[in-house]
């Protein structure tokens, strides 16, 4: 089953520069950062503050 492209969105200034706080495992054997698990509280770059975060579909240009 093929998912249509997407993205998140600050839910107050609608901007897609939002990250997440994410834990990250050293893997010795590749000698490298591995993402192990986001969490929920997300942060809007536009706003410099907390946020929720928007799912929207990206749409063709």
């Amino acid at each position: 089953m093929v998912t249509a492209p997407m993205t998140y969105q600050c839910r107050f200034c609608g901007t897609n520069d939002v990250v997440l706080d994410a834990w990250a495992k050293w893997d010795e054997r590749d000698q490298r950062w591995m993402l192990e698990d986001t969490l929920q509280a997300a942060y809007c770059r536009r706003c410099d503050g907390e946020t929720s975060l928007v799912e929207r579909a990206l749409t063709a240009a």
